[in-house]
C-alpha cells in the first residue's frame, strides 16, 4: 500500500477485502477539486478491486497450507536443533606476511609494501608500524606491522627487520685521499709513540753493540793471552835445540870460534849479531829438517854410481856449530868467508857447501850437480863431489826463515874429548828428540788451548747476532717514525685540501 493508504481506517481495509468500494471521509472539495477528487476515487476503487482479489486468493492459500499442516501434523514429527553458524572475523580468515627489506636512510617505506600478499587481503585494510621506525638515520629496525582489517579486527606480524643504509655521498676525491692518509696515520698509531719505541730500539741496539764489542775484546784478550803462551811455548821449543846442540858439543867450542873471529878482520864485523842467527840455525825446527837432510844426503851416498863412498854419514856437534856460524856470513858475502878464514883454535873443516834460496839444498848440490858430472858437461860439479867424498862426519844446517843451507864435512878427530861429539844420525835424532821431548809437550798443550780458544766465537757469535737482531728492529721502529711523518704531512695537505673542496661544494649550493 502507498502514502495514501496511511489514512485508510481498519473498516476500509476490511471492506476492501471483501470487494466492496471503499467510502472515504474528507472536506467538502471545491467544484474543479471535486472533480480530480472522483477521477482519484474511480482509480483507487479499480486498484482497491484488484488488490480484494489478491488478498482473496492469498487467504485462500494460506487456508489450504493450514489444511495441509493440521492434516501433517496429525504425524509424530523429530525437531532437530540447529546450531547456530559463527561468523569468522577478517584476522580469523587472512594471515598477513611480511619480508626484510633495505632502504635508503631518509627514503618513506609503508607498512604496506612489506606485506608480500596484501593483494590477497581485503581492499580497505589498513597497515601500520609498531613502532615506527626513524628511517632518516641509517640502522636496522626491528618493527611489527599491525593489519586493521575493514570488520575491525586486527593482525600483528612480528619481526621485520629493515635496514636503512645511509645515503652515498657524492664522489669527493680530496676526501677519498684525506680519508686514505687519516687511515695509515690510525693504523700506524701517535708519532710521540712510535719516536718513544725508537729510542727504546736505539738503546737496545746500542747495548747489544756494547755487549758484541765487549764479546769480540773479551775473544781476543782470550785468543792473545793462549797465543801468547803457545808462542812462548814454540819460542823454548825451538830455542831447546841451540841448548841441546851446545851441551853436546866440545864444551866452550862456540865461545872459542866467537873469541877467535874477534881476531880476524875479515870475520871480526860479523860477531855482533852471531848469538842469534847461531840460534835460528839451530831452533828444534830447524835441526828436525836438518835430520831429513842428513838421512836423504846417505841415501843419495848408498845409491850413487859414480863413487864408492856409500858410508853413511854422522853428525858432529861441533861441524853443526861451524856450519851455522859460516851460513850466518854467507849471506852477507855469498862465499865462503869463514871456511877460508876460520881461527885456528877450533877445529876446522875439510869441505863446505853452501846454498841460498833452496828449501833442499841437495836438489842443487847433488841432483844438479850429479847431472853436469854424468853427462861430462862443463859446470860446477864440486857440490856434488863434496857429498860423495871420503868425509865421515857433517854438520848440514839449513835456516828455514832465510833459505840459506851449509854443509861442513869431516873425519874422526884425533882428541878423545873431541870425539865424543860425533854420533850417528839416528843417536842424533834420538837425543834431539829426548832433550826437546818436555819442550815439545808443553808447546803442544799451549797451541790445543790457542786453538780451542781461537775456534769458540760462541760469545762472539751470540752477540753479533743480537746487534743483527736489534738492528733489524730498529731499522723497522726507525722505518715507521719516517713513515709517520710523511703520512702525517700528506695527512695535514690533504686535510686542507678536503676542507677547501667542501667550501666550494657549499657555494655551488
Amino acid at each position: 500500500m502507498g502514502k495514501k493508504l496511511k489514512a485508510i481506517s481498519k473498516v476500509s481495509v476490511a471492506l476492501a477485502l471483501l470487494g466492496a468500494a471503499v467510502p472515504t471521509v474528507e472536506a467538502a472539495p471545491t467544484a474543479m477539486a471535486a472533480k480530480k477528487a472522483t477521477k482519484k476515487a474511480k482509480k483507487s476503487t479499480k486498484k482497491s478491486t484488484k488488490k480484494a482479489k489478491k488478498a482473496k486468493k492469498s487467504t485462500k492459500k494460506k487456508a489450504t497450507k493450514k489444511v495441509a499442516k493440521k492434516k501433517a501434523s496429525k504425524k509424530p514429527v523429530k525437531k532437530v536443533a540447529k546450531k547456530k553458524a559463527v561468523k569468522k572475523t577478517n584476522a580469523q580468515k587472512y594471515t598477513p606476511k611480511a619480508k626484510s627489506v633495505t632502504v635508503k636512510a631518509g627514503s618513506k617505506l609503508s607498512a604496506k609494501s612489506i606485506i608480500t600478499n596484501a593483494s590477497k587481503l581485503p581492499a580497505k585494510a589498513k597497515y601500520a608500524f609498531s613502532p615506527k621506525p626513524n628511517l632518516k638515520k641509517a640502522g636496522t629496525y626491528t618493527v611489527s606491522v599491525i593489519v586493521t582489517y575493514p570488520d575491525k579486527s586486527k593482525d600483528k606480524v612480528k619481526n621485520v627487520k629493515i635496514k636503512a643504509t645511509a645515503k652515498k655521498a657524492a664522489y669527493n676525491p680530496a676526501k677519498a685521499t684525506y680519508e686514505k692518509y687519516k687511515k695509515q696515520a690510525a693504523e700506524l698509531g701517535s708519532l710521540e709513540a712510535a719516536q718513544n719505541d725508537l729510542s727504546q730500539k736505539k738503546a737496545a741496539l746500542d747495548s747489544a753493540n756494547q755487549a758484541y764489542m765487549d764479546a769480540v775484546t773479551s775473544y781476543n784478550n782470550k785468543v792473545s793471552a793462549t797465543k801468547a803462551s803457545y808462542d812462548e811455548a814454540s819460542s823454548a821449543y825451538d830455542a831447546a835445540g841451540y841448548d841441546f846442540i851446545m851441551s853436546k858439543a866440545t864444551a866452550n867450542f862456540y865461545q872459542d870460534s866467537k873469541a877467535g873471529m874477534a881476531n880476524v878482520a875479515v870475520l871480526a864485523g860479523y860477531v855482533n849479531g852471531l848469538d842469534d842467527s847461531v840460534k835460528s840455525f839451530l831452533s828444534t825446527s830447524n835441526l828436525k829438517k836438518d835430520v831429513t837432510l842428513i838421512k836423504e844426503l846417505n841415501s843419495l851416498r848408498a845409491l850413487d854410481n859414480n863413487f864408492s863412498n856409500h858410508n853413511a854419514l854422522g853428525v858432529d856437534y861441533d861441524l853443526m856449530i861451524y856450519a851455522s856460524i859460516s851460513g850466518f856470513i854467507s849471506d852477507s858475502t855469498m862465499n865462503h868467508t869463514y871456511f877460508r878464514n876460520a881461527p885456528t883454535e877450533v877445529y876446522a873443516s875439510r869441505a863446505e857447501n853452501l846454498a841460498w834460496g833452496y828449501s833442499d839444498p841437495l836438489t842443487g848440490w847433488y841432483t844438479e850437480e850429479k847431472a853436469i858430472y854424468d853427462a861430462h858437461g862443463s859446470g860446477v860439479t864440486g857440490h856434488y863431489t863434496n857429498c860423495m867424498g871420503d868425509y865421515e862426519y857433517v854438520g848440514l844446517v839449513l835456516d828455514q826463515s832465510t833459505g840459506t843451507s851449509a854443509a861442513d864435512f869431516g873425519r874422526g878427530k884425533i882428541l878423545t874429548s873431541e870425539s865424543g861429539t860425533q854420533v850417528s844420525v839416528e843417536e842424533f835424532e834420538a837425543a834431539l828428540n829426548s832433550y826437546v821431548a818436555s819442550y815439545e809437550s808443553t808447546m803442544n798443550t799451549a797451541k790445543a788451548a790457542y786453538e780451542q780458544i781461537k775456534a769458540d766465537k760462541s760469545e762472539v757469535n751470540v752477540a753479533q747476532g743480537n746487534v743483527t737482531s736489534s738492528k733489524k728492529t730498529y731499522d723497522a721502529a726507525n722505518a715507521k717514525v719516517k713513515k709517520l711523518k710523511a703520512v702525517n704531512q700528506q695527512l695535514a695537505k690533504a686535510y686542507t685540501a678536503y676542507q677547501k673542496s667542501l667550501k666550494v661544494a657549499h657555494k655551488k649550493k
